[in-house]
């Protein structure tokens, strides 16, 4: 396994390290709270590699959340999601932070902290685990164990 989590230090409530994620080709911030790095890495290196029929559904999902947003707020500058197309989407997501949380289980799961185009206040988060996308939406610092009782803001459960 290769350490994709480089320069990771203690801040005295976390670790924190750095990231370079292949599919936007950009660097971020990795947070990990309460976890070993061993466990870390395993989730960036999950990341790095994303399965296609995954992020197809993160991706339709996070469309479809920009589109509710524009449905929601008019702003004539955010029209042109409704003609964009999920495989395109990712071209107005900014990754910030991935964040990895104390697992409850063996399974990888962990969310993503994202600045979008359409929501420059809330921005966007993914929440996943064990392979199967659990959030998308609004960041809420949502932890891939969460019970997901509230779904009208999850995107996923309008696909």
């Amino acid at each position: 396994m290769s350490n994709l989590i480089t320069n990771i230090h203690d801040t005295g409530d976390e670790l924190e390290g750095e990231m370079h994620w292949q599919l936007f080709d950009s660097d971020m911030t990795v947070l990990i709270y309460d976890a070993d790095e061993e466990y870390a890495q395993r989730c960036a290196e999950y990341l790095d590699n994303i399965p296609e029929q995954l992020l197809d559904r993160l991706r339709r999902a996070t469309l479809l959340y920009a589109r509710d947003f524009y449905g929601m707020t008019g702003d004539e500058e955010l029209e042109k999601f409704m003609t964009v197309k999920p495989e395109d989407i990712l071209e107005y997501i900014y990754p910030s932070a991935l964040i990895i949380r104390k697992p409850q289980d063996e399974r990888i799961g962990f969310h993503l902290e994202m600045e979008c185009d359409w929501e420059p206040e809330h921005g966007l988060e993914w929440s996943v685990l064990d392979g199967k996308a659990m959030y998308v939406g609004a960041f809420n610092s949502i932890s891939p164990w969460s019970k997901f009782e509230d779904k009208s803001w999850n995107y996923l459960t309008k696909l």
